[in-house]
């Protein structure tokens, strides 16, 4: 096959027309990707739906688009005739088998625990899930079975030590330093859902900081309940004790908002974090 690719900026619907009509060189058939399209004009619905009444038996063309109205008469021909392909994100329901599928193919395998941390991280970006994927796979070699530590120290640690200092900055108010490290952060590549991970982690654990020193129990005993070592524990005493479980409780409502708005809204990942910075406690 000739394959060719291009997009909008490249060029224009009439000329990619002109081209899927025009008979292959060098092969029996011709593959056109179009990439980038947006909101169809009327003269290019007229181009494609002329188009679609007779195309060209010798090419597949293939359109990318984020977005397809499907009240017009373009879309609802293209539906007819079947060449509809809608390409949506899984359903939280949907990615341990994601994983376990992209896992196979980097050949290894997680632990219960492992996969959900690493979907709590990441969430729904399938690329970046199998990106993940493969460098812990380079990470584990020889070994070929992942677990939660594994997953932390290579996922969790993209952006070191920052990504703790940031939860403490907003967890203790100073929302001026909290935004500067979050910008610090956003920059260096680490993505938005891991720091929404990380700030519910934290703030879940200032929840059971709260349960355990209420029940009496010795505060020696909180380290290995919270999984921390026992030099940080005073700081999760300190800071549950400066909050109370209404404001806690209520800024984990505001971090499954963040988490779903991140996820479906299309909203710039650092206003909606910055604007969650602000109603934390």
């Amino acid at each position: 096959m000739n394959d060719e690719t291009f997009d909008t900026k490249e060029r224009s619907v009439a000329d990619i027309i002109d081209l899927a009509n025009t008979f292959p060189m060098l092969g029996q058939k011709r593959f056109v990707q179009y990439r980038g399209v947006g909101k169809t004009k009327d003269k290019d619905q007229a181009r494609w739906l002329a188009y679609l009444e007779s195309p060209s038996p010798h090419t597949t063309l293939l359109v990318y688009t984020q977005k397809l109205d499907k009240r017009t008469k373009f879309a609802k021909t293209l539906a007819k005739k079947g060449a509809i392909a809608e390409l949506l994100p899984p359903k939280p329901r949907e990615l341990p088998s994601w994983v376990d599928r992209l896992s196979r193919r980097h050949k290894i395998t997680l632990t219960p625990m492992a996969q959900q941390t690493l979907i709590d991280s990441i969430g729904a970006d399938l690329a970046l899930l199998d990106g993940n994927l493969e460098k812990l796979s380079i990470y584990l070699h020889p070994e070929t079975k992942a677990n939660e530590k594994h997953v932390q120290e290579l996922v969790l640690q993209t952006a070191g030590d920052n990504i703790f200092a940031w939860t403490d900055q907003v967890l203790e108010n100073k929302n001026g330093e909290a935004l500067t490290t979050l910008h610090h952060l956003l920059a260096s590549g680490t993505p938005p859902l891991i720091l929404v991970s990380m700030l519910a982690r934290h703030v879940r654990m200032l929840l059971q900081t709260k349960s355990h020193l209420a029940t009496g129990r010795p505060r020696a005993q909180l380290a290995p309940s919270l999984g921390v070592p026992p030099f940080v524990v005073h700081r999760y005493v300190e800071q549950a004790g400066r909050l109370t479980e209404d404001t806690l409780t209520r800024s984990i409502s505001s971090l499954r908002r963040l988490d779903h708005d991140l996820k479906s809204t299309g909203h710039p990942p650092r206003m909606l974090l910055e604007r969650a910075i602000g109603q934390m406690v």
